[in-house]
């Protein structure tokens, strides 16, 4: 709740409601200087200058490293939001911009670094129908890992959840260290968080978004609409690991 709240697209909105109150109560100055600071914190946030520079700085905690440098481990876990539901109209799940979670995963599987791979993920939609869990585990099984090798337990409902539903699938097999597939961007708070949770966990990052290339430098002060949404994801993290410091699940 509070990651939405500080979303660029909500301050923005709330400063302009602000703004049009401040006119109808006569206070012109101040609204136009509220209007002003929203117009350049808007159009800074929209920029790939500040996109990739709050992106890069969560992504480079931890680097890519290739599958062959890996340690094995007794299980993979693969933390969800690469893949939602199956749910009307879709007929079978559908594959979100982190898709790379699980096919990660399903690589780190059939390198033989863990014999089993453990899937996170809520029913988002309804009561009913399919959890994010389990359309991950589908997933997996299309990219060749068996489904007796698979754990898809459907309660998390965030990071925190996930790392204490893992724990005691931990624990309640008997295994040791487990590697971390999730996307870059959330790796260090997701690795903070289920460290906290006295998992032991090495991280494989995957999702990479900020790549060196000619045209990721071209036009750094020109705002678009990815850039805006790559801020906001890149707010979204900071803001989540104060929170989750604030509420003592990390440390």
């Amino acid at each position: 709740m509070l990651q939405h709240l500080a979303h660029p697209l909500t301050l923005t909105l709330a400063l302009l409601a602000l703004a049009i109150l401040l006119l109808f109560l006569n206070r012109r100055g101040t609204a136009i200087f509220i209007l002003l600071i929203t117009l350049a914190g808007t159009w800074l946030a929209a920029t790939p200058f500040l996109a990739q520079r709050l992106m890069h700085s969560l992504e480079r905690q931890y680097p890519p490293t290739t599958i062959d440098r890996i340690p094995s481990a007794d299980a993979i876990v693969v933390l969800g939001g690469g893949v939602n539901p199956q749910a009307p109209p879709r007929i079978g799940p559908d594959l979100r911009h982190s898709a790379d979670r699980i096919w990660f995963g399903a690589r780190l599987y059939q390198a033989d670094k863990a014999p089993l791979v453990i899937t996170t993920g809520m029913r988002p939609y309804t009561d009913q129908g399919q959890t994010a869990a389990a359309a991950g585990a589908e997933v997996l099984q299309a990219f060749g890992v068996p489904g007796d090798a698979i754990i898809a337990p459907g309660r998390s409902l965030r990071t925190y959840t996930d790392a204490q539903i893992v724990g005691e699938i931990v624990e309640r097999e008997g295994l040791g260290r487990v590697l971390l597939v999730t996307s870059a961007l959330h790796m260090p708070r997701a690795l903070a968080t289920f460290r906290s949770a006295q998992v032991r966990v090495f991280p494989a990052p995957t999702d990479y978004e900020i790549v060196q290339s000619p045209q990721a430098r071209t036009h750094p002060w020109l705002p678009s609409s990815e850039a805006f949404w790559q801020t906001g994801r890149a707010l979204h993290e900071y803001i989540g690991m104060a929170w989750y410091r604030w509420k003592g699940w990390i440390n």
